[in-house]
């Protein structure tokens, strides 16, 4: 028998500084097609309210989109309610503004309009750290690196557009 304790559970990432929730979901899965409803647990709706974080973006891989929502929004138009294991706030998907998510010619993706930062949860001091400890690189060599990557995102963030 399977020791459910062990199970991981998809928490999502919060950048508290850009005030941003990110979750990687399977929007086939995630989504209450009965209802076209998404929902989220209410201990971490209280956890982004109380760090009065604005945006939440759900990324959907497969699908290759971005839903972004505002969570006034889904506090607002939102209904608590048990589906599943536990109450969560269920809201409307129509809430959504829908980003596509561009494929590079590898057909690996990438993110228009969100930072790396955003998605992996770590701040700018987090990689520049991270590129000098791991890397090797020379504080110097990490902001030039990180300068570029930014702009970089400007250009693909253009293009997205």
């Amino acid at each position: 028998m399977k020791n459910i304790t062990s199970k991981k559970i998809n928490q999502g990432q919060i950048d508290y500084a850009n005030k941003i929730y990110t979750k990687q979901v399977c929007f086939s899965k995630a989504v209450l097609w009965m209802t076209r409803q998404l929902s989220i647990p209410l201990n971490k709706l209280e956890e982004l309210h109380k760090y009065k974080i604005e945006t939440l973006r759900y990324i959907d891989n497969v699908k290759s989109e971005i839903w972004e929502f505002k969570l006034d929004d889904i506090i607002r138009r939102g209904e608590v309610k048990q589906v599943g294991q536990e109450i969560q706030l269920y809201f409307p998907i129509g809430l959504a503004k829908v980003i596509p998510i561009k494929k590079k010619e590898d057909n690996t993706s990438f993110f228009p309009l969100i930072d790396e930062w955003t998605i992996s949860g770590k701040s700018e001091n987090d990689i520049e750290t991270e590129l000098v400890d791991e890397f090797k690189k020379t504080p110097e060599e990490a902001k030039e690196i990180l300068n570029s990557w930014k702009d970089r995102m400007k250009e693909i963030s253009k293009l997205a557009e």
